[in-house]
């Protein structure tokens, strides 16, 4: 969102440039998710508060992920334990209103929502107050970027749309997933990190705030693990 506020108006974020800016993110996210300790074994760790505020953009073109303060294990391997899932309502995955445990699909999710706003140049679900943006939360299905930006092509409408998707079992298994689906598309191609960094470049030099913080969610109690 502080992208867009840095953005002309009536400019958008160039697709290879979103594309780019997207797999370092799902890159990053995926990397949490396919963790493993110092056995080997697998320990996903979902990041559970992914939203615009939390992304870095670098002068490198880089993204680098911050703020892993509410992340915790896995649901599958988490101890029986009730626990508080804390983030921004703009973002969250819709079963976690539902009290269900948080897993990688979760954060597929937030991904879905980051992607989705950087192609269509403004918010998908998040206004002014939070009743409203509960509201909208409820009543916008299926919306394609495409809808608001000609440039996004039918296969990245069906990669957002599948994070977005309200049934976890059919988004990605996790974020390393969405990000090979992005990789795979031959067009548009993304942006090389000096390009988004050239693109970047002025926008920062104009002073981007740090921070932007939207509106902030409800705490939602999640149900017990198994």
């Amino acid at each position: 969102s502080m992208l867009f506020r840095a953005m002309p108006s009536g400019r958008r974020v160039p697709i290879e440039a979103v594309l780019a800016i997207a797999i370092e993110l799902c890159r990053a996210v995926g990397y949490a998710h396919d963790w493993r300790d110092e056995d080997g074994l697998r320990r996903p760790i979902v990041h559970g508060d992914l939203s615009p505020s939390n992304m870095m953009l670098r002068r490198d073109g880089g993204v680098t992920l911050i703020d892993f303060g509410v992340a915790h294990m896995d649901a599958r391997i988490a101890r029986g334990q009730a626990q508080l899932v804390i983030g921004k309502s703009g973002y969250l995955a819709p079963e976690l209103f539902e009290n269900t445990l948080p897993d990688a699909r979760t954060d597929v999710f937030s991904a879905g929502v980051v992607l989705h706003e950087l192609l269509a140049g403004r918010h998908l679900f998040v206004v002014e107050s939070e009743r409203e943006t509960l509201r909208r939360r409820a009543e916008t299905k299926g919306l394609p970027p495409s809808s608001s930006n000609p440039r996004v092509t039918r296969k990245l409408d069906e990669i957002v749309l599948r994070a977005l998707c309200r049934d976890p079992a059919r988004r990605f298994a996790s974020a390393s997933e969405m990000a090979d689906a992005l990789e795979r598309l031959e067009t548009p191609r993304r942006a090389t990190r000096r390009q988004v960094a050239a693109f970047l470049r002025p926008l920062l030099d104009g002073g981007i705030p740090v921070f932007d913080e939207p509106v902030t969610s409800p705490i939602a109690l999640a149900a017990p693990a198994a």
